[in-house]
């Protein structure tokens, strides 16, 4: 994405925390971001549906929503070269594991900075995306079936 759109991206936010939301609508006015918000996974899905076309997700992992995962399927299948970036809480481990190999394409864990966050979606709008193998290298894919690959040798799952 080139700067200019990087300026006027649209970021769908889904959330229900103020620590989590609150810093994005301050980036969002200081960078002219378009934010749009869902308190959930499958509000998320209604918009997507109904016509929203964000240029990246960032999507809260909520302890206690166990469709998080199966919101992910399904958006990947929407929008493979959607960039989407998980929040989480550190006790969330197992969980990151299997929205990275879901497609995830980063994840942040909880406490994180307002520079941490910015930094990360600054990073993927400015970084081209097609889905799939294109944000990791090949030598980070192990192929384990005809088309079942994980992504175990990337920086983000060494980290786990």
């Amino acid at each position: 994405m080139a700067q200019n759109a990087i300026e006027t991206a649209r970021l769908l936010v889904v959330s229900r925390e103020s620590a989590v939301l609150r810093p994005l609508w301050s980036m969002g006015e200081s960078n002219s971001w378009q934010l749009e918000t869902a308190t959930s996974g499958w509000e998320a899905m209604e918009r997507m549906q109904s016509g929203s076309t964000p240029d990246l997700l960032l999507l809260d992992l909520a302890r206690n929503d166990a469709d998080s995962l199966h919101i992910l399927r399904w958006l990947r299948r929407l929008r493979p070269e959607l960039p989407i970036i998980l929040i989480s809480h550190p006790e969330d481990a197992g969980r990151e594991k299997e929205a990275i190999r879901l497609g995830a394409r980063d994840y942040l864990v909880r406490p994180l900075t307002d520079e941490q966050l910015e930094q990360a979606i600054r990073r993927h709008l400015s970084s081209p995306y097609q889905g799939g193998e294109a944000d990791f290298g090949s030598e980070d894919i192990e192929q384990l079936g005809e088309d079942v690959f994980f992504v175990g040798a990337s920086p983000a799952m060494r980290k786990l």
